[in-house]
């Protein structure tokens, strides 16, 4: 009977010396960093959003309009207590603004909401995948392309967007109700 109990308590020496040591070896890690990013339609074109830029992505949100808003501003809507205005991603990017969007991806600061048309995809990418763009390329808010699938995708720079509502915000009313000239 001694010898069950020996192999016993060797096996229980053996298991606390390996749960020791698991917490003596150095933490293992991913290496390879990625970025998520989200493939969402905008306006007719396909965009890009890093989803380290945005809080919350919402679909069918009801939007109450706003007598006299400027074009890109949809209107407001309630999110946990919280009234959010809500932007025409197609709109701030100079397109036309068309239907109420479906989609909407929530900014936390400022605390806006950006609507877009559709939403495509999750898209989990290695980092050096982006591939930097200038200020003064084709696309107006991008700052880097990514390739998803067989085409190259704009990925839009949402402090840019979020700079660009903050401008037309301080504008005098009278410019800002003007269409918008890229």
């Amino acid at each position: 009977m001694s010898e069950p109990r020996s192999r016993l308590s060797e096996r229980a020496r053996d298991l606390k010396h390996a749960f020791d040591h698991a917490f003596a070896a150095p933490i293992l890690t991913d290496t390879d960093a990625t970025e998520d990013l989200i493939e969402i339609g905008a306006g007719g074109s396909a965009y890009c959003l890093r989803l380290s830029e945005i809080t919350g992505l919402h679909n069918d949100k009801a939007i109450t309009p706003l007598p006299g808003s400027p074009p890109a501003l949809l209107g407001i809507a309630g999110f946990r207590g919280t009234i959010v205005p809500i932007y025409s991603l197609a709109a701030l990017l100079g397109g036309a603004r068309g239907e109420t969007p479906r989609w909407l991806a929530l900014v936390d600061r400022p605390r806006v909401a950006l609507a877009f048309d559709a939403f495509e995809a999750h898209l989990c990418i290695p980092a050096e995948a982006l591939i930097p763009c200038t200020v003064e390329d084709t696309y107006r808010h991008v700052r880097a392309m990514v390739r998803a699938g067989e085409s190259l995708k704009p990925v839009l720079d949402l402090p840019s967007v979020l700079e660009a509502i903050k401008a037309r915000a301080h504008e005098p009313l009278s410019k800002r109700n003007a269409p918008h000239v890229q």
